[in-house]
């Protein structure tokens, strides 16, 4: 019986449609799972021509020691999750490529950075991947020799104990120290491009005698080899043999300037420290051969007890 405009719906629902609606089902269950099949398949392939193309691939990065790093263009798949082969001399900085989310997906060159003392004139393989480098990549990083030390200045000249001492490298070298030992004082020397600069006044070396000296190659604070071993000798005191102005003389007229002879040669111009009525005086000091000129920027005051 119907109400109104009410349907009627039937009491029992066709076999016939039933089977096709599973039929329907089974059809799209099975398109669902082929393609999953087709994705894992196409996903392992990828991966497959990846890690054979990463084998077959493998680049060449040279090493100078000038700079930190030894660089090549060469694309990695999920860096961050790629590992360095624990028999490898260096460690892997990966820079550039494309992120999702924060996470890298890929990157488009590869670095190896020394984590110990790279040995000089070799071919390193530097492995790295997935599984701790096991299988995936390779770079080939090419080391030349290290910088040269020119030690020359030390055995052709006297030292300075309360200057530094420069000397010169054949290149700049970012990866090594240079440690320098006198008089039983270790001093980690400054790095200034193709320089060093050693610091011997915490060696307490006295004037006028003979030292003995190691220069020390160093790796992370452990030393690699000796690039030099000698003696030098430290330059004799400064001796004032004769001034324009004596020990206290009585001078009448204003006083610019006062010469000192000295008993060496300058090669620097001294540094004096002048004091009128326990004031400091301004002054510039002129050298020429054995002697130096002090010039006051203002004439010394009347009636003056002064210290040089």
């Amino acid at each position: 019986m119907s109400l109104g405009s009410e349907h009627v719906f039937p009491q029992h629902i066709p076999k016939s449609a039933i089977h096709g609606t599973k039929t329907y089902l089974g059809l799209v269950k099975n398109l669902v799972l082929s393609h999953k099949r087709i994705s894992l398949v196409a996903f392992g392939t990828f991966i497959v021509l990846y890690n054979l193309t990463s084998i077959l691939y493998q680049p060449t990065a040279s090493m100078n020691f000038s700079q930190a790093a030894s660089c090549t263009s060469k694309f990695t798949l999920f860096p961050s999750l790629q590992r360095i082969a624990k028999d490898s001399q260096f460690n892997v900085v990966f820079a550039g490529g494309l992120s999702v989310a924060g996470f890298k997906i890929g990157s488009g060159r590869v670095c190896a950075v020394p984590s110990m003392p790279v040995t000089q004139n070799a071919i390193h393989a530097v492995r790295y991947g997935l599984f701790g480098g096991a299988v995936g990549q390779r770079i080939m990083v090419e080391s030349t020799q290290y910088p040269k030390l020119n030690s020359s200045e030390l055995s052709k000249q006297t030292i300075a104990v309360n200057q530094p001492v420069k000397l010169e490298l054949s290149h700049a070298d970012a990866v090594f120290d240079y440690q320098i030992v006198a008089n039983n004082n270790p001093t980690i020397c400054e790095k200034e491009f193709t320089h060093i600069k050693c610091d011997l006044t915490k060696a307490e070396l006295k004037q006028g005698k003979e030292y003995g000296v190691l220069i020390n190659r160093m790796f992370d604070g452990t030393k690699v080899e000796n690039v030099y071993e000698g003696v030098i000798k430290t330059a004799e005191p400064l001796k004032i043999i004769e001034s324009s102005i004596a020990q206290s003389d009585i001078v009448y007229e204003p006083i610019n300037s006062v010469t000192f002879r000295t008993s060496q040669k300058l090669t620097d111009s001294p540094k004096f420290r002048i004091i009128a009525n326990d004031n400091q005086v301004s002054h510039e000091v002129i050298i020429s051969e054995e002697s130096a000129t002090i010039n006051f920027y203002n004439p010394l005051p009347w009636r003056s007890k002064v210290q040089i």
